[in-house]
């Protein structure tokens, strides 16, 4: 079997690409010949303009490797928001001419928007999008049931995150008598729908329980809305905003670490859990 897959770029931060990757050997251990294609954004601060200009760019480049290669199945590794829809769309009226069936892989999707009221536009794009793939893959039963909920077709499939220790071997906790209070440690990206402006804004109910420092791991276009409502609350003496860690350096803040804080809106089982549990912390 012959399957196409856009993956994201190479250099690409986050659990996405490694998952890909996973993915990848798993097909060609089984005797599958996997073409992957690197698309989408290379950095959360792309203007508009750069962001048309580099679709643009990758439906020339799709077209014309659909065109000269033939393929069983189309794999499209994505996520479901306003933000990556009508991207979506673009790129799947372009692969479906030369190559079906077409198959999401769904990272993350706002499904719990295609069963509540209203969010019309929303619901109409979704529609849209569905009616010209052929399967959708999701990471929980619950977002399986919304996405049937919403429309019987195309099948909806649950998967699982593979999960490959990438630590360096430690002895558990072996960072943490360094720190003399608790550590909070958020790790995920700095968008509204993982909760940091929730989690943010509980902080002092914590803070007046216990004594405890917040660690955010992460990067994320609402990063400077982050900061400002942390200075508004009088809380840059307890909450730091890490960046983008990986490696080494991530495993040694799971290891400072009193407890993992999950406030996401929705998940199926993220990468950040299993890393948590590497590093035998608790959440």
């Amino acid at each position: 079997m012959r399957i196409f897959m856009l993956v994201q770029q190479s250099g690409a931060r986050g659990s996405v690409p490694t998952l890909a990757s996973h993915l990848v050997a798993a097909l060609r251990s089984l005797g599958c010949t996997v073409v992957t294609h690197p698309w989408g954004q290379h950095r959360e601060t792309e203007s508009f303009l750069q962001k048309v200009h580099r679709l643009l760019r990758d439906l020339r480049s799709i077209r014309g490797l659909v065109r000269r290669q033939a393929f069983d199945v189309a794999v499209v590794k994505t996520s479901h928001d306003w933000r990556t829809l009508l991207r979506d769309i673009a790129v799947v009226l372009v692969i479906r001419r030369r190559c079906r069936p077409i198959v999401l892989q769904l990272h993350g999707s706002r499904s719990s928007w295609l069963v509540e009221p209203n969010r019309y536009a929303f619901k109409l794009a979704t529609a849209l999008l569905l009616a010209r793939v052929d399967g959708i893959m999701v990471l929980s039963k619950e977002e399986q049931r919304q996405w049937q909920a919403f429309r019987g077709r195309p099948p909806v499939f649950t998967v699982k995150n593979p999960y490959v220790s990438a630590f360096p071997a430690a002895s558990p906790r072996s960072v943490s008598a360094v720190y003399p209070s608790k550590r909070v440690l958020f790790v995920g990206r700095l968008i509204e729908a993982k909760g940091i402006f929730d989690l943010v804004e509980a902080f002092p109910y914590v803070l007046g329980q216990t004594r405890c420092q917040l660690v955010m791991v992460g990067e994320g276009d609402q990063e400077p809305e982050l900061r400002k409502r942390i200075h508004s609350l009088g809380l840059e003496s307890h909450i730091t905003i890490a960046g983008y860690l990986s490696g080494s350096d991530l495993n040694d803040e799971y290891q400072a670490a009193s407890i993992l804080v999950l406030p996401s809106w929705s998940e199926g089982f993220p990468t950040v859990l299993a890393e948590a549990m590497d590093a035998g912390l608790r959440s």
